[in-house]
């Protein structure tokens, strides 16, 4: 549950070769979705994090599929249920 009127959910992803990226950007379902960090996890030496605001449009949407690109490269596709 939530305190405030309006709760923002978020998708934490780990992975190696983001800190560098710069302009790391994200899509789901061919939607652009906003990256609000993409760079070292600090926690621990190593991975990298990426953390995905998830507007609540994608509620119930199930099966689904993350790209990130970085310039006219992009990542293999990260695939998530979303309840």
């Amino acid at each position: 549950t939530c305190a405030l009127p309006i709760c923002q959910a978020y998708l934490v992803l780990f992975g190696t070769g983001i800190r560098n990226s710069g302009s790391a950007r994200a899509f789901v379902n061919n939607n652009y979705l906003g990256v609000s960090y993409a760079g070292p996890q600090l926690a621990v030496p190593g991975p990298d994090q990426v953390n995905l605001p998830l507007p609540s449009t994608l509620a119930g949407s199930g099966y689904t599929n993350i790209f990130f690109t970085q310039g006219n490269l992009t990542a293999n596709p990260v695939y998530v249920v979303i309840k």
